[in-house]
């Protein structure tokens, strides 16, 4: 397969008319001697209703006994590439995914938020020195407020004032709210620039967190405008909204800053893998892989030549997600 040289396609069926309960010819027959003849790991259905024949389903039976692992394409690309696909899912996965596994226990949910308040005020703690100095010197560096305040979208879809250091222009912020922030924004400061590229401008969330507005980690949280706008795009937007948004998460180590819509929607394919597969394992995954690039200086950066976006259409057109050319789990903790 492209991009993954440990994975090497055994074969395919083309059987477009499986799901209407009629065997193709030779179908059922043709599956089973592939799957004699190829030994694969995996079966991946490509057809969105999964309505089989009885001769088929036998068949998938006796291949799960054999350790044969058979799923559909959105739950292939969560095994291989830590992502949901949006081309892949439709209502029913909305209706029937998992998620929320540490939602629906009440005392991981209460550990969970007991470590997250200890580390955020341990983290303010110990990081009080660094942040006098940067507080001192946006302030020194261009006219304007130390702290800078924005409403962004929080559990449920409920508005919440998140906290950074100032980093831009104080007219340019007042003014152009609802714009993405490019990587070379020429609303940004010098000292700005300095405490984004360390993360700097990140520390005041930790009040956040303390507060009960964020987690340390879960999906980052968007401008409210930005945030309603692609929640007209796609249903899935919203799911995001399940678990409370965090300082660092799945999406950012993996696809870095995004300042479009598009970048957006491939974020969103991370952010829906997380809340599925939340838990203090994966959380622990994401702050050390977060250590790591906080410590290089510079986070991975969003490549959407993967996804073969650049250029593409309006927003909405989600063609663009087609199957990664190089291994998208490369930067995976």
């Amino acid at each position: 397969m492209s991009g993954r040289p440990d994975l090497e396609l055994t074969g395919f069926l083309v059987a477009d008319e499986v799901s209407s309960g009629e065997d193709l010819p030779g179908t059922t027959e043709s599956l089973g001697n592939l799957l004699h003849a190829g030994r694969p790991s995996y079966l991946v259905f490509g057809c969105r209703e999964r309505k089989l024949t009885e001769p088929t389903r036998e068949l998938l039976l006796r291949a799960r006994l054999r350790g044969i692992t058979v799923c559909d394409l959105a739950t292939f690309y969560e095994f291989e590439y830590g992502l949901t696909p949006l081309r892949y899912i439709d209502e029913q996965w909305l209706l029937w995914t998992r998620g929320l596994s540490l939602a629906g226990n009440a005392q991981t949910y209460r550990l969970r938020r007991l470590l997250e308040f200890s580390l955020a005020s341990l983290a303010l703690v110990v990081t009080f020195p660094l942040m006098l100095l940067a507080a001192i010197a946006v302030k020194l560096d261009s006219p304007g407020p130390i702290l800078f305040r924005q409403a962004r979208m929080g559990l449920r879809g409920k508005p919440f004032d998140l906290v950074k250091f100032r980093s831009m222009v104080h007219a340019a912020r007042t003014t152009e709210e609802t714009r993405w922030t490019e990587q070379d924004d020429h609303r940004i400061t010098r000292v700005g620039r300095l405490i984004r590229r360390f993360h700097l401008d990140e520390l005041p969330q930790f009040w956040n967190v303390l507060r009960g507005d964020m987690s340390i980690v879960g999906p980052r949280p968007e401008q409210v405008p930005i945030a309603d706008q692609l929640s007209d795009v796609t249903a899935y937007y919203a799911f995001r909204h399940t678990v409370r948004p965090g300082i660092t998460g799945w999406a950012q180590i993996h696809a870095g800053h995004g300042a479009s819509r598009e970048a957006a929607l491939q974020k969103l394919e991370y952010d829906l893998y997380y809340v599925q597969h939340v838990s203090l394992l994966l959380d622990l995954k994401i702050l050390l892989r977060t250590c790591n690039v906080i410590l290089a200086a510079g986070g991975p950066e969003l490549r959407l030549s993967r996804y073969g976006c650049e250029g593409v259409g309006p927003i909405g057109q989600h063609d663009c997600l087609r199957e990664p050319d190089q291994d998208v789990r490369s930067h995976a903790p």
